[in-house]
C-alpha cells in the first residue's frame, strides 16, 4: 500500500493509505517493463511511489535483486519529484554506483542524496562525481565511509 504521506520508509505503511493515492501513483509511474521484471506488484508499487514522494528513505529489499534496476528507472524519469532520498547502509557496492550516477545524471528534482556507508570505492565515487558534474540540481551528496579515496 502507498503511504499518502511525504516522509517515511519504503515498504512500511506509518500513516493513512488510500486507492485515490495509489491511482495516482500508478498514473505517474513510468517504471518499464523491463526494470520491473521479477518484481512482485507491491514492489513495484512501491518503487513508483518513489516518482511521486519528496522525501523517500529506502530499505534494504531495494538493493537486492531487480528492485535496483526499478530504482533506478524511477530516478531517471522525467517527472521524478524525489528531491532527497536517503539510501545509507544498502550496501550498493561500485557496479550499482555507476548505475546511480546514470540516473543522477539526468534526474532533474533531486537535491539531497545520502549514500553512507555503502562500500561504493573509488570506481563507484568516480561515477558519482561525473554525474554530479552534469546533474543541475543535485546540492548535496553524503559519501562519507565508503572507501572512496585511493590507497
Amino acid at each position: 500500500m502507498v503511504k499518502n504521506h511525504q516522509h517515511g520508509a519504503i515498504g512500511a505503511v506509518k500513516h493513512g493509505s488510500g486507492d485515490h493515492l495509489r491511482d495516482q501513483v500508478a498514473k505517474r509511474s513510468r517504471l518499464g517493463d523491463a526494470a520491473t521484471e521479477g518484481l512482485e506488484p507491491a514492489q513495484h508499487e512501491r518503487l513508483a511511489a518513489v516518482c511521486a514522494r519528496e522525501h523517500v528513505h529506502l530499505t534494504s529489499e531495494i538493493a537486492e535483486g531487480s528492485a535496483f534496476g526499478a530504482l533506478i528507472e524511477a530516478l531517471s524519469a522525467p517527472h521524478c519529484r524525489a528531491t532527497t532520498v536517503d539510501m545509507q547502509r544498502l550496501g550498493i557496492g561500485p557496479e550499482r554506483a555507476k548505475h546511480l550516477a546514470a540516473a543522477i545524471a539526468s534526474n532533474t528534482s533531486l537535491r539531497r542524496l545520502e549514500m553512507e556507508r555503502n562500500g561504493i570505492g573509488v570506481q563507484g565515487g568516480m561515477s558519482l562525481g561525473d554525474a554530479i558534474g552534469r546533474n543541475q540540481t543535485l546540492t548535496r551528496l553524503n559519501l562519507s565511509l565508503n572507501d572512496i579515496a585511493p590507497e
